[in-house]
């Protein structure tokens, strides 16, 4: 009973043998699931999961808000056919609240008819609000094209 009791104590104290129920593996499938939805142009779902203060800064430096987002998305000026993610890494902060998502994205869009790629490094922030993660800020840095 004794070392049950230590290996209970010692398991609940230390965050690094807790599974948390909103892992990184968690933050992870979330943004898979955002990115499929601009893929199949689930304008709904994106306007669901963004927080209604979410800012976004592009690649080629430009910022823009939600309603500036939702207006692009809405108009399909842009259309992804395709995206790849990799190289995600998750860290989870503020008791459970806060997550940290970096990683690589490489998409194929089209844009005023014209079909490109886009290879960049990112930063997502999500924040749980109500017991649902909302994303609250995304920030890209363009890779050179291969």
């Amino acid at each position: 009973m004794v070392l049950l009791s230590a290996f209970l104590c010692l398991t609940l104290a230390s965050p690094s043998l807790r599974v948390l129920p909103d892992s990184e593996e968690q933050i992870k499938q979330l943004e898979r699931d955002r990115q499929a939805a601009f893929v199949h142009n689930d304008v709904a779902r994106l306007e669901r999961e963004t927080a209604d203060d979410y800012t976004t800064i592009n690649s080629g430096g430009k910022l823009a808000d939600k309603p500036q987002m939702m207006a692009n998305l809405h108009a399909q000026k842009t259309r992804v056919l395709s995206v790849t993610l990799n190289e995600l890494k998750a860290r989870i902060y503020g008791g459970g609240s806060v997550a940290v998502l970096t990683g690589r994205y490489d998409d194929v869009h089209v844009t005023n008819g014209v079909q490109s790629e886009a290879h960049a490094l990112f930063t997502r922030i999500f924040v749980k609000r109500d017991g649902a993660w909302r994303a609250v800020a995304y920030q890209q840095t363009g890779l050179p094209q291969p």
